[in-house]
């Protein structure tokens, strides 16, 4: 499963994704999916085993153009959002 973390803009996405990555988290930028919130169109796709690490990552770098965390659930052939407390 995946988690997918939206921003309000572009640089923060890009920073949270050079972060992710400096800390050995394996990541991906990816076109926000429709319904998450307003977003600057990007998101950061990241595996769920590494969402301590990079709730962490968020919180210790004061990103404050977050909009949250969703992680994906896959159904048969439907794919659903469900937006985590972090």
């Amino acid at each position: 499963m995946f988690i997918i973390a939206v921003f309000n803009n572009k640089t923060n996405c890009l920073m949270y994704s050079r972060l992710l990555t400096k800390s050995n988290v394996s990541n991906d930028i990816i076109s926000t999916p429709n319904g998450l919130g307003s977003s600057c169109g990007i998101s950061v796709r990241f595996m769920e085993k590494h969402y301590n690490v990079a709730n962490f990552i968020l919180k210790k770098n004061s990103i404050s153009a977050f909009n949250g965390f969703y992680k994906v659930i896959k159904n048969f052939n439907k794919i659903q959002y469900v937006k985590l407390s972090f």
